[in-house]
């Protein structure tokens, strides 16, 4: 839940588009170096309600150099640096909604001199527009099996079974998908619209839709809950949209799922899942042009140690690219929430301690407390397409970053 939480919050202020560049002068007789690094925001990313701001802190947590992130202007940090010594970049975006302040804080570790362009979300939908599909004999009760945008429903038995579907257009204009089960019938039935332009209401015989009659089964290790998701979309799409064809839960475990997907629609399909073995999440993704059928666990593993964010301490085994350890805080009497990601390169023994950069960032604020923080887990992943730690900056950075080309991720997570 937390997860899903940050998400929304951080689609708020939905960063993308990053790319680095080598600021880095050396002193060779010093054995210091002019370290830069730089933020630079494209756009009005931040409104009235959210801000940012961007440290560079040294191995002991100790501040270096801050600014604030602004709108249309470069963020730039710059002081002179031992050479010998690592050090983070920190960034935080402080987010008010209705009543409550959410802090959304990430610490990159060992970073290089690097550029990050952030920009503002594109809103492919700025006026709101929908789409109403007023349906006729649709059996009843008709379900609704996938959707391109949330909606709103309302089914009737009479005269053979009615049904209004009235759902957010993911993009204006933009395509649109959408799939039926009626009881009278083996298969769904979906909905297939390029190009919707501002708000559309259509009459529609629900018999005169075509069957969603391509069926895929993947299969899975033995697991005790399992959920899965599936996206199409399409090569011309400049709007890039994701249209949901497939999602299940199992909460006691499954084996096996089953995908349908129409013939011939969708060029790609991104494919998600999680499932739980004994404690420990696995997250297993893919874009490409077929569903997978078969997944496995991964060749990398990890046990944690001790979680305290003054003293954490984990050992990994195989080979993965990055660490994830995650810390919260919930202040639910001032209304005050943070979430703490901490990201590192990958290896045999991962140790840290947070404790002092994490008082300095939060000195001013006292309706925040290490004290109040709780880990919440230790995650280790792989990217099959992003071959150094620098380059998966660049996606993490860009949170909501969208890889066009085919991709494997896999994750393992644990909470103890």
């Amino acid at each position: 839940m937390k997860r899903i939480i940050l998400l929304l919050l951080i689609s708020i202020i939905l960063i993308q588009c990053s790319k680095g560049v080598d600021d880095q002068v050396l002193n060779e007789e010093q054995g210091t170096e002019t370290f830069l690094f730089s933020i630079n925001v494209i756009g009005n990313l931040f409104k009235e309600t959210t801000t940012g701001h961007l440290y560079l802190s040294d191995a002991n947590g100790d501040i270096i150099v801050d600014g604030a992130l602004i709108n249309n202007q470069e963020t730039y940090l710059s002081a002179v640096f031992d050479i010998n010594d690592v050090y983070d970049a920190t960034l935080i975006y402080k987010v008010l909604t209705v009543g409550q302040t959410y802090y959304l804080t990430s610490t990159y570790e060992d970073v290089n001199p690097n550029t990050y362009n952030i920009n503002e979300i594109k809103r492919l939908n700025p006026n709101q527009d929908r789409i109403n599909l007023d349906l006729s004999n649709t059996g009843f009760p008709l379900e609704v099996i996938s959707h391109s945008g949330s909606y709103i429903s309302d089914g009737n038995p009479d005269n053979g079974g009615t049904f209004n579907f009235d759902s957010l257009l993911p993009a204006s204009p933009g395509d649109y998908y959408a799939a039926f089960k009626s009881p009278d019938d083996n298969l769904p039935r979906y909905f297939w619209m390029e190009n919707v332009n501002g708000n559309t209401n259509l009459n529609i015989d629900f018999t005169s839709l075509p069957f969603v009659n391509t069926s895929i089964t993947t299969q899975f290790p033995t697991n005790e809950s399992l959920s899965v998701n599936v996206h199409g979309f399409k090569n011309d799409d400049n709007n890039n949209i994701h249209h949901l064809v497939h999602f299940k839960g199992y909460q006691n475990g499954s084996n096996s799922d089953i995908t349908l997907v129409p013939d011939n629609l969708f060029d790609y399909y991104a494919f998600h899942s999680n499932f739980n073995i004994n404690n420990t999440t696995y997250y297993y993704s893919k874009k490409s042009q077929d569903i997978i059928q078969n997944i496995s666990l991964p060749n990398f593993d990890l046990t944690i140690n001790t979680n305290s964010i003054n003293n954490f301490s984990m050992n990994t085994s195989g080979n993965y690219d990055v660490f994830n350890v995650i810390y919260s805080l919930s202040n639910i009497d001032d209304n005050v929430f943070v979430f703490y990601y901490i990201y590192g390169k990958s290896s045999s023994v991962v140790t840290f301690s947070k404790s002092n950069l994490f008082n300095q960032i939060f000195s001013e604020i006292p309706e925040v407390s290490i004290d109040d923080l709780l880990f919440d887990s230790a995650r280790i992943e792989s990217y099959s397409n992003i071959n150094n730690y620098d380059n998966y900056l660049i996606h993490l950075i860009d949170f909501y970053s969208t890889i066009k080309d085919d991709y494997i991720l896999e994750r393992v997570s644990k909470s103890e």
